[in-house]
């Protein structure tokens, strides 16, 4: 389970990282963003807004 606390920060924090690699074809570097890392990208995003706050 994640604290209240913690699951704000990385709501706030994480979220829109996770949004930019999901919606990119490539980094801030110009390197193409790989399918794996979209896929995993959409999956963390998601059990990051299903969390439930205990």
């Amino acid at each position: 389970m994640i604290s209240p606390e913690m699951l704000k920060v990385l709501k706030n924090q994480v979220l829109p990282v996770l949004d930019r690699v999901a919606s990119s074809e490539t980094d801030d570097n110009g390197n193409c963003v790989s399918h794996d890392a979209k896929d995993t990208a959409i999956k963390v995003r998601w059990v990051l807004c299903n969390e439930e706050i205990t």
